[in-house]
């Protein structure tokens, strides 16, 4: 199954506009549904929000995306969504990916979705953002989505009780209300990216919680969300209570992550951009490691600066070395109970199976995927577990899982590709 690299430091938790062609706008009037604005640069969209006094509903969709595309028929056109949508809305698609068949309106707003990307939270499609009339964000959802969904929440981006800037300036006005500060801190995180707003209120919110009631899922996932420095208070609480928060999240290094990714970003990143006097990268991991485990312990020294090197390894290419150290990194540090371990299984697995250089890392990497298809017997993960007894020499046992990959998934492709190369005695990973 392909997948990304795996960076283990992944793990440890005024603007200038493009020009837009001067075209008069536009309205789709051929459906009941929404009708979405089109030749206008996203500053011209804003300029006639404000004048209008509307909110803006921003969809960022891409040309290759399936639920976008069901998006477009299953739910803009139909007409109670149209009703709301068009009443309140200045509705506007904004491509944010470039193809050969792009028309000139399309190409003109290049520049413009280049800006959103990079300014906005944008991970993936269909993006809905929701504006103010002046231009101030107020809401993002990600994915899919039914009628009623998307109407609820278009009525939750005009709703002043959900507003975020309506809730600031409640907030800086004294008013103390426990949910409203949590979606303040998060929202200005996420969405808005004012770090100073996100980090002052998340910290009252904190000291607000009692010992007794800040222990709760939903508590931690915000704490640790929060989280971004030692100086945190949230670091401290979740430092200090690994054991117990592990426990509640049910996992055996929910904390030991959170504390190490803050580790890497404060003392290992900054050591690792300053050049050495020979011109190399600063890896002096013994001196780093002192450092570390006089304010940490040995634990997180060894942890980090072992998923450091896997990461270095990694930017560099050194396949062989990024291979070796992933492949001790799980060893030592692995979860062993964790919420979608099998998806890290895999990866882990797939990682060595693709750049591992001696039967011990693939034994070990055959091990972990097995685990994966126990956990989850889905014929992605049956795929890697065929791939790696192919690269150990067992033939037909991995011809014969691959059969069962191809039964349960006859249109895998990859499947059927390494299935080929398999019977034909081809190797299925790329040389390093």
């Amino acid at each position: 199954m392909k997948l990304t690299i795996i960076l283990i430091s992944a793990w440890l938790p005024g603007a200038v506009f493009g020009q837009s062609a001067s075209v008069p706008p536009l309205r789709d009037s051929t459906s009941a549904g929404i009708r979405f604005l089109s030749g206008l640069s996203w500053q011209q969209i804003m300029s006639k929000a404000k004048a209008e006094n509307k909110y803006i509903f921003l969809d960022c969709y891409a040309t290759w995306c399936g639920p976008c595309k069901r998006m477009d028929s299953e739910v803009y056109p139909l007409k109670e969504v149209g009703d709301f949508y068009n009443a309140r809305f200045i509705s506007v698609k904004m491509q944010m990916d470039t193809s050969p068949k792009d028309d000139s309106q399309t190409k003109a707003r290049y520049a413009d979705a280049n800006w959103l990307k990079n300014t906005y939270p944008i991970q993936g499609y269909p993006t809905l953002l929701y504006f103010t009339p002046d231009g101030k964000i107020v809401r993002d959802d990600l994915g899919a989505i039914d009628v009623a969904s998307l109407i609820n929440q278009g009525k939750n981006a005009l709703d002043p009780k959900t507003n975020y800037y309506s809730l600031l300036k409640e907030y800086e006005n004294g008013k103390r209300d426990m949910g409203e500060m949590a979606f303040l801190a998060q929202t200005a995180r996420v969405l808005i990216q004012d770090t100073a707003t996100s980090r002052k209120v998340s910290n009252e919110y904190i000291l607000h919680l009692s010992k007794d009631n800040w222990m709760t899922p939903d508590n931690i996932t915000f704490i640790r969300n929060q989280t971004k420095n030692s100086g945190d208070i949230g670091f401290r609480l979740i430092y200090k209570n690994s054991d117990k928060v592990n426990e509640i999240m049910k996992d055996d290094t929910y904390s030991q992550k959170m504390v190490s990714s803050v580790i890497y970003n404060e003392i290992i990143k900054p050591a690792l951009s300053v050049p050495a006097s020979n011109g190399s990268t600063k890896k002096d991991w013994l001196l780093l490691g002192k450092k570390i485990s006089k304010e940490y312990g040995s634990y997180y020294a060894n942890r980090t600066i072992l998923g450091a090197k896997a990461d270095l390894a990694a930017k560099q290419k050194d396949w062989a070395d990024y291979a070796k150290y992933l492949d001790e990194f799980e060893l030592k540090f692995g979860s062993k109970d964790a919420p979608g371990l099998d998806l890290h299984l895999n990866n882990v697995a797939w990682m060595i199976f693709l750049h591992g250089q001696n039967n011990d890392e693939l034994k070990n990497a055959l091990t972990w995927s097995e685990r994966a298809v126990m956990l989850n017997p889905i014929p992605n993960w049956m795929d890697t577990y065929a791939n790696i007894l192919y690269k150990l020499g067992e033939k037909e046992s991995a011809v014969r899982w691959e059969k069962i990959v191809l039964k349960l998934a006859p249109d895998f492709k990859d499947a059927q590709e390494n299935l080929r190369k398999m019977e034909s005695g081809t190797p299925t990973w790329t040389g390093d």
